[in-house]
């Protein structure tokens, strides 16, 4: 799984860089596990605050299905990359992401419901605050940025969407 995940790396960044006439934010580590959901499903991102604990915010993934038929939605307990960029500039690697440990063990699929027809569902990407991020950013404005890893079709790219910004006291 390793291997996979390290080719798959290589070649985002090497799509990220095909068109230098444009600035670009580069990709930050892929998300562990996919995410499956039919064509009716789209998906859109926020940023909830939170106070538990004190000062923390989430990314949150709200898919709603379109479609009058229930879809089935699955996803893994790593399916969600999320990556922080300074807020000013146009391009570059993220100054944070949420890499996954080598030594953890995530789920395939954690998850499967069936989303009812013209429903809402939220995915949360976890809860972030400055002891989870640590002091590796400076304090300061951030945007942030999710990505997941549609399960099919094979090789597709990752869905990426913008999710809001954030302030780190």
């Amino acid at each position: 799984m390793r291997t996979r995940i390290v080719l798959t790396a290589s070649l985002i960044v090497a799509q990220a860089c095909s068109d230098a006439s444009a600035p670009q934010l580069l990709q930050g580590a892929p998300p562990t596990t996919s995410i499956s959901f039919p064509p009716e499903v789209h998906l859109t991102a926020r940023i909830d605050r939170t106070n538990t604990p004190p000062n923390s915010w989430s990314p949150v993934i709200h898919l709603t299905n379109d479609g009058t038929t229930p879809a089935p939605v699955a996803y893994g307990a790593c399916s969600v990359a999320v990556w922080i960029y300074p807020a000013v500039g146009a391009s570059g690697v993220p100054a944070w992401d949420n890499r996954a440990s080598s030594t953890l063990e995530c789920f395939a699929t954690a998850t499967l419901l069936f989303l009812p027809g013209g429903s809402p569902y939220d995915i949360n990407g976890g809860t972030y605050n400055r002891a989870v991020i640590g002091d590796s950013l400076p304090a300061g404005s951030y945007k942030v940025v999710v990505a997941l890893r549609p399960e099919t079709p094979a090789g597709a790219p990752l869905i990426v969407l913008q999710a809001g910004a954030i302030s780190l006291p």
